[in-house]
């Protein structure tokens, strides 16, 4: 991308967002291994690589950003390939809008926003629900505890039968974190 076109969008962007400018991929890559972004933005064709080695390096990171590829070069076919190999987003120059760019952005950050509570929540539930958690003093609880540990990792369909109020939806959810996936529990 041309330096009048990254100021461009420096421009453009700068009210809603921390711009940082890179002319080439090394700059590019020192700046993320420097700092976190949320959002990279990068050319298809730049100085001595192209844009989809930068989203590589830049997924490789610990806390990836949001990589969203541009290109004046654009096709079907290049698309496809900038998404198998880790962009998270497509724009044709030749249809460059930047209230259009503004909303992926935006929404692309909500999505990330949305999958690390998600990912967040999913840990809290699963530390709380833990069969370790569950407390019962009679033997009769501490053989279905012993008994839930043994078979949890297995793939097999389990009939839960009890009482009201004896702990059923407990132990049924302790086999969320075992090694079966949230939906194969029966």
């Amino acid at each position: 991308m041309r330096r009048r076109q990254r100021e461009g969008l420096r421009a453009a962007l700068e009210d809603h967002y921390d711009v940082y400018l890179a002319e080439d991929a090394k700059t590019a890559t020192d700046l993320l291994e420097k700092e976190h972004f949320d959002v990279l933005l990068t050319d298809f064709r730049l100085p001595s690589e192209d844009g989809m080695k930068l989203i590589a390096r830049a997924k490789s990171l610990s806390k990836p950003p949001i990589c969203i590829l541009m290109t004046a070069y654009g096709s079907e076919e290049l698309a496809v390939e900038a998404m198998k190999r880790g962009a998270d987003d497509y724009i044709p120059k030749a249809r460059l809008q930047i209230d259009e760019l503004d909303v992926r952005i935006s929404r692309a950050l909500k999505h990330q926003k949305l999958e690390t509570e998600n990912v967040s929540l999913r840990q809290q539930l699963d530390s709380k629900f833990r069969v370790e958690n569950v407390i019962g003093e009679s033997s009769a609880m501490a053989e279905v505890l012993d008994l839930v540990k043994q078979v949890a990792p297995a793939r097999t369909t389990v009939l839960l039968e009890g009482e009201s109020g004896t702990g059923k939806e407990l132990i049924a959810r302790s086999f969320t974190n075992s090694a079966r996936a949230p939906g194969n529990l029966s």
